[in-house]
């Protein structure tokens, strides 16, 4: 048991690579005033792919692990306003 006087001390190290290979934009869709959106902005949705050939790897107290061959999917929303 450790006494009220204690330090724990813990060292973590993180190390992110994303590799050489860039996301893939596999569609977009716009929307504009005439889709309800107000006059004064525009909206997309972008769907992205990723899969690349990052490598993520961390360290915890000298136990070490990493991930390779990540495959990611997703959509992004971009609002536009006119100021």
């Amino acid at each position: 048991m450790l006494g009220q006087d204690a330090i724990v001390t813990m060292r973590i190290y993180l190390q992110i690579d994303l590799g050489l290979v860039p996301p893939r934009v596999t569609g977009i869709k716009v929307y504009t005033s005439e889709h309800g959106r107000a006059a004064d902005e525009a909206m997309a949705d972008v769907d992205l792919e990723y899969g690349g050939d990052a490598d993520v790897g961390i360290s915890v107290m000298g136990v070490s692990a990493s991930v390779r061959d990540v495959m990611v999917k997703g959509k992004i929303r971009i609002v536009l306003r006119y100021t």
